[in-house]
């Protein structure tokens, strides 16, 4: 989070954020501004405390078990204000690319469901296969797919929080399938 510098600490430097990078995303509320900015490697998220984007900013990061984490997010801001590349997100953030396609199967599962599609017809397009008869209930194909189907309905009632929450407070049963 970054608030206005107190005026205690001369050192800290004008800058308009709004002009750091692409900005991707920005939302005003009464407690201040959430900005997503585009950098080459990849998103850099900011709650800025207070009504302005420009002025002399601190960085304020709270103690806690992903303090690792947040410093590491800090020094690709700081990397971003000084002109270089932001650098990776800390890996603890970042998902796998089997978490990625699982996300992306149990998406695609509930737009089928939603939209009316059986289960065996989500398969078939999911997975590029179908199972008919009596095959289908024990088949790993069912299971894959329900299991596709399950994220995708915790995920749409709220579960999609979990991938947004630093990763300490993820907990094990909320990570990403």
């Amino acid at each position: 989070m970054l608030a206005p510098a107190p005026e205690a600490l001369p050192s800290a430097r004008m800058i308009d954020l709004a002009r750091l990078a692409a900005l991707a995303a920005h939302v005003v509320d009464a407690g201040g501004h959430t900005l997503i900015l585009r950098t080459s490697s990849g998103d850099l998220h900011l709650a800025v405390h207070g009504p302005s984007l420009t002025g002399a900013f601190t960085v304020l990061i709270p103690v806690g078990d992903d303090l690792g984490l947040r410093i590491a997010a800090a020094a690709r801001f700081d990397r971003v204000l000084r002109g270089r590349v932001a650098g990776d997100a800390p890996k603890p953030w970042r998902l796998t690319a089997q978490q990625r396609l699982r996300l992306a199967y149990a998406l695609r599962a509930l737009d089928g469901h939603l939209a009316g599609a059986s289960q065996r017809e989500i398969a078939r397009v999911l997975f590029g296969r179908a199972i008919s008869g009596r095959a289908w209930v024990g088949s790993d194909l069912h299971s894959r797919t329900k299991r596709a189907l399950t994220t995708g309905r915790q995920l749409m009632r709220g579960g999609y929080r979990a991938l947004l929450a630093a990763p300490s407070r993820r907990g094990v049963g909320n990570r990403p399938h």
